[in-house]
């Protein structure tokens, strides 16, 4: 496994060419089309607007090239995107993750596990995730992918009409990775002393680190069992890891699972049909994200197992 993002953007030069030659023959393509897209309906508006007399037909006519072409003319965007990530992407995780680890872009947390979590307290509307990566750090499997969830939600104004938007629920990385304990009850790391819980069993639990107070509020339906899997070097390294990701994080231990939420509203992975591919702070950003995610489990001690169990956890899909 590679921790050196030079020794990686070294190996990945021939593939770096080969995605950028890509990238400019899709990028011909969507200005070609785009621009006949354009044309087409200018020149729609404009033969109505002579037939017609009537500008209104050739201003409506413009509007809809200005909207139009440039969506044509990015809509390549998506196999672009495909070919990064598999040429690409996948390379960088077996770079970091080992060569066994495995790469979906198609392929996300389930709503089941994110509803199941119960760091959040509104069932989503609207759930999507994507780019799935799975591997394995020493004797721990982890998994962790791109989550979006939002709610719907309607507003009536004074004259009673209705306005309905998108809120995001919550939007970044969920990881999932193996405690190697079967937990009794349920225990949240949450932010906010306002929370609402979704589990009315679970009660606030005082620990006695006053950095992690500050930052961070943990329910329980098990005190003692919190008290347990939350030691002093647990919630030392919880405060770490949350400077690290910029603060934000919260975290549930849930069936034989730690499930850390990691807010983070870029959109990784993707490539930019007009930007270069071989451009490296793109290229350096995705290799620390798959770094620092993969990080998790030493950040955390994962791999130390000062409890017993049966066999590995089976991760939630």
């Amino acid at each position: 496994m590679e921790n050196d993002f030079e020794s990686v953007r070294r190996t990945l030069s021939d593939a770096l060419d080969e995605v950028e030659s890509k990238r400019l023959e899709l990028r011909k393509k969507g200005c070609r089309n785009g621009l006949i897209v354009a044309a087409v309906l200018l020149g729609s508006a404009t033969a109505v607007t002579l037939w017609s007399g009537s500008p209104a037909a050739l201003i409506v006519g413009a509007v809809a090239a200005l909207v139009a072409g440039p969506l044509t003319a990015n809509a390549p965007s998506s196999e672009l995107n495909r070919y990064y990530k598999r040429r690409i992407v996948a390379r960088i995780v077996r770079a970091v993750c080992g060569e066994q680890a495995t790469f979906d872009p198609a392929d996300g947390i389930a709503e089941e596990t994110f509803r199941a979590c119960g760091l959040f307290d509104t069932r989503p509307d609207r759930y999507r995730s994507e780019d799935l990566v799975c591997g394995s750090s020493g004797q721990t499997p982890f998994r962790f992918a791109e989550v979006h969830a939002q709610e719907r939600r309607t507003t009536t104004d004074s004259k009673g009409r209705t306005r309905t938007h998108w809120v995001d629920i919550f939007r970044g990385f969920l990881f999932l990775a193996d405690f190697h304990k079967d937990f009794r009850g349920r225990t949240l790391v949450c932010r906010d002393s306002w929370f609402r819980l979704r589990f009315d069993d679970c009660r606030r639990v005082r620990l006695e680190n006053p950095q992690f107070e500050q930052l961070f509020d943990v329910y329980s339906n098990d005190a003692v069992e919190a008290r347990y899997l939350l030691s002093p070097s647990t919630m030392e390294r919880l405060v770490r890891l949350d400077t690290r990701f910029r603060r934000g994080i919260t975290a549930s231990f849930h069936r034989s699972c730690i499930v850390i939420a990691i807010p983070d509203s870029t959109n990784h992975f993707e490539a930019g049909l007009w930007r270069s591919v071989r451009r490296t702070d793109r290229l350096e950003r995705e290799f620390d994200t798959i770094r620092m995610l993969k990080g998790i489990v030493e950040d955390l001690d994962l791999n130390t197992r000062i409890w017993s169990k049966t066999a590995p956890a089976a991760l939630p899909e």
